[in-house]
């Protein structure tokens, strides 16, 4: 596979569970294919609730490292803090060879 977009489609995953779908993620990605994950960012890993079932805040550093260990190079992020709603998170990795 090319590339993988996670556009807050793991904003209901438990934290104990991420790393195993990150995995999966980079089995299913060629070597240099890449990723976008979209989030709620927070400063810290919290869950909170939402519309269907528990959501998480995640620091994007500690995503990040979640993203890394799971064979990606994240290359950017980016954190959107608008007055109003939630702050949103994006990162932005490439599958290691």
């Amino acid at each position: 596979m090319g590339g993988v977009l996670a556009w807050y489609s793991l904003i209901h995953t438990d934290p104990d569970q991420i790393g195993a779908l990150l995995a999966e993620f980079a089995r299913c990605t060629r070597p240099g294919g890449g990723m976008a994950i979209g989030f709620f960012e927070g400063p810290e890993l919290v869950p909170f609730d939402h519309a269907v079932t528990t959501a998480y805040f995640w620091p994007i550093g500690v995503l990040s490292s979640q993203v890394e260990r799971a064979g990606f190079a994240v290359t950017d992020t980016h954190a959107r803090t608008d007055p109003g709603v939630r702050r949103q998170g994006t990162i932005i990795a490439q599958r290691c060879a």
